[in-house]
């Protein structure tokens, strides 16, 4: 019987410890201004990330990255829109230029209109589809390359090693895509 060792991650060919930091890795939380994108915001820059938030609202940005300002990772906010490619491509590029590379993108915008679903018009359903696909989408191609350049991006699992792992493989689950980055040293 294998010996059970409950802080290790077994993958094909190596251990990983779960409980690698994540001090000093650099993070953007899309729609990370409030509600579970704070939340997330706030959990990475207790852990000594350094965050990248964005948000379609400069004071909400604003009173966010001030409330999180005394965690270890430092915080900074980017008004942006993640239904523009351009928009995305700018977050990534600050990110970039604050904090020196890219090893996590939380793709978290998200929205849903008040009104009852048969309510909902073309438009409604367009801006659902826009901010929550097409946005994770698109903030995501942003990243690719830098989280390339990093060793991430490539997936996970099926041989893929924990950091520059082979194969090109991008995952995704979920309403808000889950982006499984390894965190080994």
């Amino acid at each position: 019987m294998p010996e059970l060792r409950p802080n290790l991650i077994s993958t094909i060919g190596r251990d990983i410890d779960m409980f690698t930091s994540l001090a000093g890795r650099s993070a953007i939380v899309t729609g990370g201004s409030r509600g579970i994108g704070r939340g997330i915001a706030d959990r990475l820059a207790t852990a000594g990330v350094n965050v990248l938030v964005t948000g379609r609202h400069q004071d909400t940005l604003d009173a966010c990255v001030a409330e999180l300002a005394s965690r270890p990772g430092a915080v900074s906010g980017l008004a942006a829109d993640v239904t523009s490619p351009d928009d995305c491509a700018r977050v990534v590029a600050m990110a970039l230029e604050r904090h020196g590379g890219l090893d996590i993108v939380c793709a978290n915008a998200g929205i849903y209109p008040s009104g009852r679903l048969e309510d909902l018009t073309p438009e409604d359903i367009e801006e659902v589809m826009g901010v929550n696909v097409k946005g994770t989408f698109f903030i995501v191609q942003a990243a690719l390359s830098a989280l390339s350049a990093e060793g991430l991006g490539t997936g996970g699992g099926e041989g893929d090693g924990a950091r520059g792992g082979g194969g090109g493989r991008h995952r995704t689950a979920g309403h808000k895509f889950a982006w499984r980055l390894s965190v080994a040293p």
